[in-house]
C-alpha cells in the first residue's frame, strides 16, 4: 500500500513578501537624495537583525506549509484542545492523507516500534518460513529486560502465536527480545550471542523499513526502549500501521486482541497459565469501531498512540506521538475519529460518540 504524494500547496504570499523585501534592500533614490542602506548609527546592524528573523520566518512558515498536507487543516481542530506534537491521520480505503500536524517531524516512538516486530514476524509466518505453533525458549537475558514485561521467565517454552500476543498487548519487551533472538535461530545462527542476534533483526527491520518508503524510520532495537537513534514520524508510521493491517489477516487479528490467555511450559516441565490485556483502552471501550493496533510509552517519547478505526466501509488510521499523558492519547485519538466522521457525514451511534476512561 503506497500513500499517494500530497499536492504541496503554493506559497504566494511570501514569495511576494520576499521580493518586496529584496527589492526594499535594493532600493535606491535614482536622485541620489538617499539609500535605503544607511552605515551610520549602527542601523545596518539593526537592518540585519530585522532581515535575519524574517527570513527565519519564512523559512519556518513553508516547513508549516509543507507539512500542512492533508485534506483538513489542523487550525480546524483548534476547539479539541489536542497535546499530540504530531499527528496524522490516514484514510486507508482511498489511499488519502486527512490530516497532518508535524507529522514529518522525527521522533522516538517508544513500543510503536513493536508494529515493525509484529509486522516482520507474521510476515515469515504468512511465507511458512516459521510456523505460529513454533516453541520459543526464552532466554535469560530476555526473561531480564527492562519496561512493560509479558512476565516471562528463564526457560519458559512459548509458542511463536503466543509470544505474538505478548509482544502487542501488554506490550512486552521480553517477548520483543525473544522473537528477535529466534528469528536468527530459524537462520542457522544456532550459537550466536544475543547481542549479536538482536543487531541482526533490527537490520532487518530497517530493511523492511526501506522496502516500505519509511524514508524518516530508522530502528535500533526490536522493543522501543529509549534510544535517541531509535526515531520515526506519524506519517511513516501511519504507512507502516495501514500496510500490516492491509496485508496480514494474522496481524489484524494480534492487535484486535482485547484479552489473551495462554498455558506457558516453565524449565521444570510445569504449566502455568498466563493472561494479558490489550493496553489500547480505545480498543476495550469502542470494539466494535476500533481494530485496535499499539500503544507506547517512554520518558523522551512520551505517550505514543497508533490506533485503527472502523465504521461501515471505511478505516482511518490515526497516529499521534508525544501526547500530554497516557490516558489523553486514548481520548485524543477518539476525539480526532469522531471528527473526521463529522466532516465526512458518516453516521456514528450516539454511544460511539462518547469516551470514557476505564
Amino acid at each position: 500500500m503506497y500513500i499517494k504524494n500530497q499536492n504541496k500547496n503554493t506559497y504566494n504570499l511570501q514569495n511576494i513578501f520576499l521580493i518586496f523585501l529584496i527589492f526594499l534592500l535594493f532600493k535606491k533614490q535614482i536622485k541620489g537624495r538617499y539609500t535605503f542602506i544607511i552605515k551610520q548609527y549602527n542601523t545596518t546592524i539593526y537592518l540585519q537583525n530585522i532581515i535575519k528573523h524574517i527570513f527565519q520566518f519564512i523559512i519556518n512558515y513553508k516547513k508549516d506549509q509543507a507539512d500542512n498536507i492533508g485534506l483538513f487543516k489542523y487550525r480546524q481542530l483548534k476547539d479539541l484542545n489536542l497535546s499530540a506534537k504530531s499527528i496524522c491521520v490516514y484514510d486507508s480505503v482511498n489511499d488519502k492523507i486527512l490530516l497532518s500536524h508535524k507529522s514529518k517531524k522525527q521522533r522516538e516512538i517508544a513500543s510503536l516500534t513493536k508494529i515493525m516486530t509484529c509486522h516482520i514476524v507474521c510476515q515469515l509466518i504468512q511465507e511458512k518460513v516459521i510456523n505460529k505453533i513454533d516453541i520459543v525458549q526464552i532466554s535469560k537475558p530476555a526473561a531480564q529486560m527492562i519496561g512493560t514485561s509479558a512476565n516471562l521467565k528463564y526457560g519458559d517454552q512459548i509458542t511463536i502465536w503466543d509470544l505474538l500476543h505478548s509482544l502487542m498487548l501488554p506490550s512486552g519487551n521480553d517477548s520483543a527480545f525473544a522473537l528477535a533472538v529466534f528469528f536468527l535461530i530459524i537462520l542457522n545462527f544456532i550459537n550466536i550471542k544475543s547481542k549479536e542476534a538482536i543487531k541482526k533483526f533490527v537490520q532487518e527491520m530497517n530493511k523492511y523499513a526501506r522496502e516500505l518508503n519509511l524514508l524518516q524510520t530508522q530502528y535500533s532495537n526490536p522493543h522501543g526502549l529509549i534510544n535517541k537513534s531509535n526515531k520515526s514520524n506519524a506519517i511513516d508510521q501511519c504507512k507502516l500501521s495501514a500496510y500490516s493491517m492491509f496485508q496480514s489477516g494474522l496481524f489484524r487479528q494480534v492487535v484486535k486482541c482485547k484479552l489473551y490467555t495462554c498455558q506457558v511450559k516453565n524449565k521444570n516441565g510445569q504449566l502455568r497459565i498466563l493472561t494479558w490485556e490489550n493496553t489500547n483502552k480505545c480498543l476495550q471501550k469502542f470494539q466494535n469501531i476500533c481494530a485496535g493496533l499499539k500503544t507506547g510509552t517512554t520518558c523522551s517519547a512520551g505517550p505514543c498512540l497508533a490506533t485503527s478505526w472502523k465504521i461501515n466501509d471505511r478505516n482511518f488510521i490515526i497516529v499521534l506521538l508525544k501526547c500530554q499523558n497516557s490516558e489523553q492519547r486514548f481520548v485524543e485519538s477518539h476525539k480526532i475519529f469522531v471528527w473526521i466522521c463529522d466532516q465526512l457525514k458518516i453516521e456514528l451511534k450516539q454511544e460511539d460518540r462518547i469516551f470514557s476512561i476505564i
